[in-house]
């Protein structure tokens, strides 16, 4: 198998140079995102002996996903060792390092290939085996995927209106020069491999890059769903439902809730899609076991021992990795500290192996592949995933030995947090939100955020329609007194454990839809299986009563369908654009401007305009920012917003030599990113010699005519006006004209 993954590469790469288009490029490379990462996992875990023998006591499939992870973090972590030396030639080229790599070993190691002709086969004949089941769940994930583009033309971003800085100019300054600094660098290396071997922009991939990432997250729905229940038609509605289920608001300037898989392919949005495959690797490490001998392998309270103790350990980590926050270090050195957490993880969970405990082993093996790669992709976040697994893994092991006990303090403390909710919901008990965790370990600025129980429970019930929320309740309850061997049990204390932590008084953990919505998922989906299950059983005419199960269950679904897709079609055509009735805060005249720029100018170009439109044309057209980007001012120092006040004086004045000596005020760079970048890369953060360039656009004038310093989110259009235009071509000419944007080149002399 591994060598027809890697014929692809190489017979994909190569047709993507000879295809103009950017969208079958960018298609052709979708699968690259699995295959470099996979192949690099696949070849590691085979070179040391002791890794191969130790993958064998996983299943199959558990043994794809862990290759995935080894060989995205083994990437990442040379990818960065070569960026912090400053070898960034070798950066640059390093896709194709992997490939010869990859051949060598391939042509090398016949006899190593050789021995996965059984699991090669096994895959096949699964393949093969459930080939419909596979289509079922490549249309349900990919109808999702699209949903979410139809007010989005290709390769525009949506809500993620950062993309243009965060993701695509990071990736292009990796293909120009080789330098990758950014936060979150694991998801810049995952797009920088694809993105160099296919010649194709990151905007494009990242579009496209929603498709693979909702099919990622429909399988793993499948596969825990499964592993679970072993019934492949709770599996298939658990799919379709997980694919909806938590959408955030249709008003996407006010959301509480992160963005589905079907929206968005970058760091938060890969860690949801991936959330139910890592359930599976840990289910499948319980589940699979004979409850017997788990028993006698070991002790319960040691057990609980060695889950507390990491857990521990974890959150040390998490402290760690937020240094950013409570210490004010630089982006720089915060990348050095999440690489070295990351390495070391990754070194403890080579060295589980020598465990003797076979469950333990498992378990600390999958640990601690998931700490890293969770805590390079999303720092924050990180914390949140790790609650929920941890206690996910510790009850697991707890309820599927069957500890009475322990059944008993699951079921009050279902009721507890019933009680916790509903009574603050009718207004009985008022709980206020104090932050006591986020003012310890996140900036001032973010701590203080307060989002109340309210806030949190509109959002809440936004994304849960009625019918959606009453089967919650009705598969949640019918769980609990089914109970088959705990799992039902064990689905629904999870589900209310998060919804504990989302309503706590701790603002930080509203976004907790992520690790909730596959469990609701499998909950709303066992309720429409029982409900077929018990009507089916009314009386002794069996085929009477299957008709008249299946007649409920589809009226059902028709009833519960519309209800909940609503707030996804709300959220995925609701027009941040209103001229056009898109959904893309970036006006297309916007984008065509970043594509003349790109082309008709040189790296050293400063672009002088409202923060939002400084932000994307620097994004997209890969220009350095005289001013930090940002959602808003509230991260911004007092430069940054001295910066921004001089510029919209330059916008409000007509008097040009006053317009001169504004400009000259803005001649330093301070983004700390861009500051590395020149000095790394062009040994000179010197900036007088630069082309000056003002944009003028209808984004432009509203933001000067305005009194706030925040970027104006939604697209502008007849603003400009020949006079307007004409106080600034007193200072340049114009070299770019629309209607709706102006670029003059400014004559600094």
């Amino acid at each position: 198998m591994e060598k027809l993954l890697f014929l692809y590469l190489i017979f994909s790469g190569v047709l993507s140079y000879l295809l103009p288009n950017e969208l079958l490029k960018s298609i052709l490379a979708l699968p690259a995102f699995i295959i470099f990462p996979y192949l690099a996992g696949f070849i590691l875990t085979n070179l040391v002996s002791s890794f191969r023998e130790h993958f064998q006591m996983f299943d199959v499939l558990s043994r794809l996903i862990l290759r995935f992870m080894v060989g995205m973090l083994l990437i990442w972590i040379f990818i960065m060792f070569f960026q912090f030396l400053d070898f960034y030639f070798i950066v640059k080229y390093f896709v194709y390092l992997l490939l010869v790599c990859y051949m060598l070993f391939l042509l090398a190691e016949p006899k190593i290939l050789s021995k996965y002709n059984d699991e090669t086969e096994y895959i096949f004949n699964l393949i093969k085996k459930h080939i419909y089941i596979i289509i079922l769940i490549a249309i349900f994930s990919i109808t999702s995927a699209l949903l979410a583009k139809i007010k989005l033309p290709f390769p525009l971003v949506g809500w993620y209106w950062l993309h243009p800085v965060d993701l695509y100019q990071p990736v292009e300054r990796a293909i120009e020069h080789g330098f990758l600094l950014n936060r979150r660098t694991i998801q810049l290396v995952l797009y920088f491999i694809p993105a160099k071997f296919y010649n194709v922009s990151p905007m494009a991939l990242n579009w496209i890059g929603a498709i693979l990432n909702t099919l990622i997250y429909g399988f793993g729905l499948y596969l825990f769903s499964y592993k679970l229940f072993q019934k492949r038609s709770i599996s298939l509605l658990t799919v379709f439902f997980g694919l909806y289920i938590l959408t955030y608001n249709g008003q996407p300037f006010n959301n509480y809730f992160t963005a589905t898989p079907s929206y968005d392919f970058a760091s938060g949005v890969i860690l949801y899609a991936f959330f139910p495959h890592i359930l599976y690797l840990f289910s499948s490490i319980f589940i699979n076991s004979n409850i017997k001998k788990l028993k006698l392998n070991i002790n319960k309270f040691r057990f609980i021992g060695i889950i507390l103790v990491n857990f521990n350990f974890v959150a040390l980590i998490f402290i760690l990795g937020m240094a950013y926050h409570w210490a004010g270090l630089s982006m720089y050195n915060q990348e050095k500290i999440i690489v070295g957490l990351s390495a070391l993880t990754l070194m403890i969970s080579y060295f589980s192996i020598y465990v003797k405990n076979k469950l333990i082993k498992e378990l600390l093996f999958v640990l601690y592949l998931v700490i890293p790669f969770y805590l390079a992709f999303h720092q924050e976040a990180f914390g949140h995933y790790m609650m929920v697994i941890f206690i996910f893994i510790l009850f697991t092991y707890l309820l599927v030995i069957g500890e009475n006990n322990i059944r008993y303090l699951v079921y009050l403390f279902v009721i507890f947090t019933f009680l916790y909710v509903s009574l603050q919901v009718v207004g009985l008990v008022n709980i206020p939100t104090t932050n006591p965790l986020s003012s310890l370990v996140l900036k001032k600025d973010y701590a203080t955020i307060i989002r109340t129980f309210m806030d949190r429970y509109d959002s809440l019930r936004y994304a849960l329609p009625t019918p959606v929320l009453e089967l919650f309740l009705i598969g949640a309850f019918l769980m609990l007194i089914k109970n088959e061997k705990n799992i039902g049990l064990l689905v629904v204390f999870i589900s209310s454990f998060i919804l504990f932590l989302y309503f706590s008084p701790e603002s930080w953990l509203f976004r907790l839809n992520r690790e909730l919505a596959p469990f609701m998922a499998v909950i709303i989906a066992y309720s429409f299986y029982m409900i077929y299950k018990l009507m089916s059983r009314m009386s002794n005419r069996i085929y009477l009563n299957k008709l008249i199960a299946s007649t409920i269950v589809i009226l059902l679904l028709i009833i519960t369908i519309p209800s909940l897709m609503q707030p996804s079609v709300d959220r995925y055509t609701y027009p941040m654009d209103t001229f056009t009735g898109l959904h893309t805060p970036i006006a297309l005249y916007e984008f065509k401007a970043a594509n003349w720029l790109k082309s008709n100018t040189s790296d050293e170009t400063v672009i002088i305009s409202d923060p939002f439109t400084m932000l994307v044309l620097n994004g997209l057209a890969n220009k350095i920012h005289i001013v930090q980007p940002a959602m808003s001012i509230r991260p911004l120092n007092e430069i940054e917003r001295s910066k921004l006040e001089t510029i919209k004086q330059i916008f409000k004045t007509d008097n040009s030599t006053q317009i001169l000596e504004l400009l000259s005020v803005l001649n330093n760079i301070t983004y700390e990113r861009d500051k590395l970048y020149l000095q790394k890369i062009y040994k000179s953060t010197n900036i007088n010699n630069y082309t000056y360039l003002l944009v003028i656009s209808s984004r432009t004038v509203t933001w000067a005519e305005g009194k706030s310093l925040n970027p104006v989110m939604k697209p502008q259009y007849g603003k400009l006006n020949t006079e307007y235009i004409r106080r600034y071509t007193k200072v340049g000419e114009i070299v770019y004209y629309d209607p709706n944007i102006v670029i003059i080149k400014v004559n600094r002399t």
